[in-house]
């Protein structure tokens, strides 16, 4: 037997060029939906998730206290300087309805990729359940919490205005119908659309397929070394683009978009670790481990401790990393 019969070639390479009943090497190549080999197309592999989310925004700019900081600071009238009030700053109900909104933001990131411009994202269609699943129950613990919040919303805005006193306006509060509208939670996913890469993706896969029909099993032992030799300057990529991802949580100014690319490039570890490579396991499940789905960009800005043990753990692997000499 072929150590290519997966591949739907039955003859080896010593094989004569005819068998016995007069069929030719070539006559012996399966196509591909001869041999059931599937090939996943890009819009198979991968299938389009969305979140959208509102809230009340509980920031209201204040005239009084503009007022008092243009006079303080020798201001002109019309400086563009103001003061603000955070109503309900101290509701743990709503502040709870905030939790659960930036939990889902948090944990749709952490289960989806970037796939264009317009900020639209991706999941493998393998993982959609679990993205499905975690915004389910993300979904009834806000919405719970959103009931809670609205039926002690008028005990909310007497704290505020026993706080605030003088500086209260009931016109900053809206009626409780209307406050309701300002909250939703929507979470969809669908198949992807067409664009040039799906197109592509389906182009190369015809492509295939007729090299699979055409191509004997010489040819395919002489790709196979050419996929090694691919894949061991892949890997070389695939280190080099991690050390260049790590390097951005010592940054001086940083961007949200630096965890999805510094977890993009732990993925591909594992991605391509075609031959389990156990230095690309370690490393991946030590990264992993550290820039987990509560990592965010907002923590190491503002908590000091927190970047400073993310960036010793980051420069101690930084320093394991195989030399690319």
């Amino acid at each position: 037997m072929s150590e290519y019969e997966d591949l739907g070639v039955t003859h080896t390479v010593e094989d004569n060029l005819y068998d016995g009943t007069g069929e030719t090497f070539d006559s012996k190549l399966k196509t591909a939906t001869q041999a059931g080999v599937s090939v996943p197309t890009m819009k198979s592999t991968f299938s389009a998730v969305n979140l959208s989310m509102g809230c009340f925004q509980n920031s209201k700019k204040d005239a009084k206290a503009t007022q008092q900081i243009r006079a303080r600071n020798g201001l002109d009238a019309d400086a563009p300087v103001f003061g603000a009030r955070t109503l309900l700053a101290n509701n743990k109900e709503f502040g709870l309805v905030k939790y659960w909104q930036g939990r889902a933001r948090t944990v749709h990131y952490s289960m989806s990729k970037p796939w264009d411009d317009a900020k639209n994202r991706v999941t493998p269609t393998a993982k959609l359940s679990d993205w499905v699943k975690a915004m389910s129950e993300i979904q009834q613990s806000h919405d719970e919490s959103l009931e809670i919040f609205l039926s002690k919303y008028d005990e909310a805005v007497q704290s505020d205005q026993a706080m605030y006193r003088g500086l209260h306006n009931p016109d900053d509060y809206p009626t409780l119908p209307t406050l309701r509208s300002k909250f939703y939670f929507d979470y969809s996913f669908d198949r992807l659309m067409d664009d040039e890469r799906t197109l592509l993706s389906d182009e190369a896969i015809g492509t295939l397929e007729e090299h699979y029909q055409n191509e004997h099993d010489i040819v395919l032992a002489k790709e196979r070394e050419q996929y090694r030799n691919r894949m061991v300057y892949l890997k070389e990529e695939v280190w080099s683009s991690l050390r260049d991802a790590l390097k951005k949580v010592n940054k001086q100014r940083y961007q949200d978009e630096d965890a999805d690319v510094i977890r993009g490039a732990v993925d591909c570890l594992e991605t391509f670790n075609i031959n389990d490579d156990p230095v690309m396991r370690r490393v991946h499940q030590s990264l992993t481990a550290i820039f987990d789905e509560e990592f965010n960009m907002d923590k190491l800005r503002i908590n000091d401790g927190y970047r400073s043990d993310i960036q010793d753990k980051t420069a101690q692997i930084l320093k394991s990393l195989p030399s690319l000499d």
